[in-house]
């Protein structure tokens, strides 16, 4: 009897452990303490229910048995925990490694697109890679109005001055540059202007029609009239 009852509990630990199927030490450890208490929970049990076992300690015994059961939960909850904390790492790794494979993949992009400028424009090349430097150089000063325009004008300037090089040595104007930057890119004045300046003014709505009462008093007033014209010009 005893040894059919060990075997009986050989075969529950192999089966908890086999749905366990632990993945690395941590979930070996509980799996292993999970698969002992599981064990020792049936030994309890068992033992309870034993007609010759006095009444004490079959209380005894069913106390240690919910211990025991309260125990293979809390290692329950540990196990899951460690595999969402683990499910957790390797999503997180794969959004970084995915994240990585697109900023590569961009940047081969952007390092072929340059590659195939360069072939094609290189004067345009040469002079993106001297404005990228004058940026990278210039200090940060003053953020007003003023200070900002003068910065653009000064941009302009250089890129005029570039632009007309170019043109003058292949003989033609590049259309995206202004002529005067000044102009082009003028601060705003100080007083805006009033809302609604420069929008034209709505048609007058149509005037209502008249009603039946309406026409017949407009006609009687002019009848009026054109008999009192007819009188005025007859005593003429």
């Amino acid at each position: 009897m005893a040894a059919e009852g060990t075997q009986v509990a050989e075969r529950a630990a192999a089966a908890l452990w086999a749905g366990i199927a632990p993945r690395d030490g941590v979930e070996e450890t509980l799996a292993a303490q999970m698969a002992a208490c599981h064990e020792a929970t049936l030994a309890c049990l068992t033992n309870a229910r034993r007609q010759d076992l006095p009444e004490s300690a079959r209380t005894a015994e069913l106390r240690t048995g919910a211990r025991l059961m309260t125990l293979f939960t809390q290692q329950l909850g540990a196990l899951e925990r460690h595999r969402t904390h683990l499910r957790a790492e390797r999503e997180a790794a794969e959004s970084a490694a995915q994240d990585a494979a697109l900023r590569r993949r961009f940047a081969e992009q952007d390092a072929e697109r340059e590659a195939e400028e360069a072939m094609i424009y290189p004067t345009r090349h040469a002079r993106r890679l001297a404005t990228r430097a004058a940026l990278a150089g210039t200090p940060t000063g003053p953020t007003t109005d003023e200070a900002i325009f003068e910065r653009l004008a000064q941009r302009f300037e250089r890129r005029l001055s570039g632009a007309t090089a170019e043109a003058e040595a292949d003989g033609a104007v590049d259309p995206d540059i202004p002529a005067d930057p000044a102009a082009a890119y003028a601060p705003r004045p100080a007083t805006p202007e009033p809302v609604g300046a420069g929008v034209p003014a709505p048609p007058p709505e149509p005037a209502p029609p008249l009603n039946r009462r309406q026409r017949r008093a407009l006609e009687r007033l002019r009848r009026k009239e054109l008999r009192a014209d007819r009188g005025a010009g007859g005593a003429a």
